[in-house]
C-alpha cells in the first residue's frame, strides 16, 4: 500500500495508527491543517459536516486512487483506496 504524505502528516498531528483515530479531531480540522468535514459526492452529497475525504496525488490499481477520510468523532484514514469517480475534495495548500 501506497501510504503516502497523509500518514506522515496526520501522525505528526496526532493520528493513532494502532486505533486509526485522533484523540482529539481539533487537532485535524483546526490550525493548522484546516482539514475540513466537507462529505464527499457520490450521485448525492454525502457526511457533509460529519466526514472528509481527501485525495492524495497516488494512484492505486484499475480505476481507484488513494485517499484520507475522517470523522469528526475522530475515526480517520489516512490511506484507503476508493474509485476515483467520487467526488472527494483536494486539499488547498495555500492559505
Amino acid at each position: 500500500q501506497n501510504e503516502g504524505d497523509f500518514v506522515d502528516l496526520w501522525t505528526e498531528y496526532g493520528w493513532d495508527s494502532t486505533n486509526y483515530n485522533f484523540s482529539n479531531i481539533a487537532n485535524l480540522t483546526g490550525a493548522p491543517l484546516y482539514f475540513t468535514p466537507a462529505g464527499n459526492f457520490v450521485g448525492n452529497l454525502g457526511s457533509v459536516g460529519g466526514a472528509g475525504y481527501f485525495w492524495s496525488s497516488a494512484a492505486s490499481i484499475g480505476s481507484s486512487a488513494y485517499f484520507a477520510d475522517f470523522d469528526v468523532d475522530g475515526l480517520a484514514g489516512p490511506a484507503d483506496d476508493g474509485n476515483r469517480s467520487f467526488g472527494d475534495s483536494v486539499r488547498c495548500l495555500l492559505r
